[in-house]
């Protein structure tokens, strides 16, 4: 076959090796991409659980001392977070009150236990509330 002037162009084995290139090259960057996704979803649940345990410890802080008693406070409600919105929340909160004798007080432990990515986690926060 015979040709005339110059050949320009790439031939099909350049194109395939500066493709494989590009693609080795992109691997690494999806991967950190895909894991950085993932860290951003695992923050923000635990923003909002210590936001839900936070506000939870502050109702405790501002009830009457007699009324103070262990119980599961919510599960799968609805929560408003002015800055998000509503949303459906995965969490459990559950608090556990230990009563001291001496001066008179509690423990108040208030934890948040949610599912994410098929692992368990969890949140504990403590506060000590006092009779006086």
């Amino acid at each position: 076959m015979r040709t005339f002037g110059k050949k320009e162009g790439f031939t099909i084995i350049e194109i395939l090796v500066a493709v494989t290139l590009i693609l080795i090259a992109l691997l690494p960057l999806m991967y950190l991409f895909l894991n950085s996704q993932r860290g951003i979803i695992q923050s923000r649940s635990y923003l909002r659980a210590q936001t839900l345990v936070e506000n939870r410890l502050e109702r405790w802080r501002n009830t009457l001392y007699d009324n103070i008693v262990d119980r599961v406070e919510w599960t799968n409600d609805n929560i408003r977070f002015p800055e998000l919105g509503v949303y459906p929340t995965p969490y459990t909160i559950i608090t556990n009150v230990t009563e001291l004798t001496r001066p008179p007080q509690k423990t108040v432990d208030v934890r948040a236990e949610w599912l994410l990515e098929h692992r368990t986690n969890h949140l504990q926060l403590r506060t000590i509330i006092s009779q006086w």
